[in-house]
């Protein structure tokens, strides 16, 4: 048995796997940016990268995981922006709402489903 890795290229942000395989383990790991190529949502992304800076400061100490877990909390990936604004929809009671408090909220759903339009 061997260890084998793929030889890759790095420039600025991006990865650039060379598609070649050489002997040896990998000098880093390249998950972030294979989750990006594969089309992971951009927050998920972002919150990858905040762990793997907080594990590799932490790398070694002892509590390292549950400290790069309580920068924020765990965020599904598969959520869609009309789930979320489905699950707004459900919290609000619309019996205690003035209409413009009504329109307010109806204005802020559609921020959050052009927000995940955009990627943000």
């Amino acid at each position: 048995m061997a260890n084998y890795n793929v030889l890759v290229r790095e420039w600025e942000d991006q990865v650039i796997f060379m598609h070649r395989i050489a002997p040896g383990s990998a000098d880093k790991s390249y998950g972030v940016q294979v989750a990006r190529l594969a089309g992971v949502p951009r927050s998920v992304i972002t919150r990858a990268r905040q762990l793997m800076g907080l594990l590799v400061v932490h790398v070694g100490k002892p509590g390292a995981r549950a400290k790069a877990a309580a920068v924020a909390p765990q965020i599904n990936m598969f959520d869609t922006a009309e789930q979320q604004v489905l699950a707004n929809v459900r919290s609000l009671d619309m019996n205690r709402m003035s209409p413009l408090q009504a329109w307010e909220a109806l204005k802020a759903l559609q921020g959050m489903v052009e927000e995940k339009k955009e990627g943000r």
